[in-house]
């Protein structure tokens, strides 16, 4: 004969079994906890993850509002900047070149174009309007194209 109730191993309360969520791994075919216990535990899952993403993001704002005041900028003139500094078409192309390498339609190569080092690439742009037309430097190769770009000005 089958059950028909069954004890929660969370709240150890003894339950019908359309309290238990179906789950046919279990030998009853019904979860071990009942559906108010789940509930329970996914919004207090919900409520941390949102509190731990709500407390990173605290705290990059205040970094941000510090850095400004470091700076002896006010607050709302480093917002202005921050602000605009996304707008920009440099902006706009590390954005695109990001985004299509995430979306694999650009292939990041292993090693740098200049030196043949393997290590963490960055994209380098002669020329922000093509988005996607950049050369793969290493940290090292891609400060001195700066370096050499800036003494040719």
């Amino acid at each position: 004969m089958e059950a028909i109730h069954k004890q929660c191993t969370k709240c150890r309360g003894i339950k019908p079994l359309e309290s238990f969520y179906v789950d046919r791994s279990c030998p009853d075919g019904r979860k071990a906890s009942c559906r108010d216990c789940d509930l329970a535990r996914s919004k207090e899952y919900g409520i941390s993850a949102r509190g731990r993403v709500l407390c990173r993001e605290r705290k990059r704002r205040a970094r941000e509002i510090g850095e400004a005041h470091r700076r002896h900028v006010s607050t709302e003139e480093y917002r202005a900047t921050f602000y605009r500094r996304r707008d920009t078409i440099q902006e706009k192309a590390r954005i695109a070149l990001r985004n299509a390498v995430a979306n694999r339609k650009i292939a990041k190569p292993l090693y740098c174009q200049d030196c043949g080092k393997r290590g963490v690439l960055q994209g380098h742009h002669h020329d922000y309007h093509n988005f996607f037309d950049v050369e793969w430097l290493c940290a090292q190769c891609h400060g001195e194209r700066h370096v050499i770009f800036r003494e040719a000005i």
